[in-house]
């Protein structure tokens, strides 16, 4: 399709959704919201209009939202990558700012489980 119609989806595929429940200043208010910050999250995106517009929709909704305004969600993920580090970073020079020496230092992996230790 791209080759085609320059875009990766069928623009005359038959279309069997409802209808949207965002009316078009919470349209305008996403875009208004992407202008000012180009990497956000949908969960952010969320939140901001439950707590600004008062509505609740989903995520797979603004997902959907997002395809129809053909943002790609490839830098996001390249800059929260970016984020981790720097927040790995901060983390780091915190603990060397609290701890005067290593052997304070002990780390529990909450994610590793085994026999003796599940009940």
């Amino acid at each position: 399709f791209y080759h085609k119609y320059g875009i990766p989806w069928n623009p005359h595929s038959c279309r069997t959704r409802r209808h949207c429940v965002l009316n078009h200043m919470n349209l305008c208010y996403i875009t208004a919201l992407l202008r000012q910050k180009q990497s956000i999250y949908l969960d952010e995106i969320q939140h901001k209009l439950q707590t600004h517009r008062y509505i609740h929709v989903s995520i797979p909704t603004l997902f959907h939202v997002l395809h129809n305004f053909h943002y790609s969600l490839k830098n996001v993920s390249v800059e929260a990558k970016e984020l981790n580090d720097m927040e790995h970073m901060l983390f780091m020079n915190e603990m060397v700012n609290i701890m005067t020496n290593l052997d304070q230092l002990m780390c529990i992996d909450e994610a590793y489980r085994n026999q003796r230790t599940s009940v």
